[in-house]
């Protein structure tokens, strides 16, 4: 029997928020010791991410 649950992907959807979370922190921490912006370099190593994560979830559907 086959059952449909919509509730099913919640687990995934938080992993990618903490992981995000967790990215953030890092390159925020890697931008302070290179000495640049924390906030333009990590936002935009998270849209890249982001990017590719998005890409990705396309081909695999």
């Amino acid at each position: 029997m086959i059952v449909e649950n919509p509730a099913d992907h919640w687990p995934l959807i938080s992993c990618i928020i903490v992981a995000e979370g967790l990215l953030l922190h890092f390159l925020m921490m890697l931008a302070r010791f290179i000495k640049v912006n924390p906030w333009a370099f990590s936002l935009s190593l998270i849209a890249a991410f982001n990017a590719a994560f998005a890409l990705a979830m396309w081909k695999l559907l």
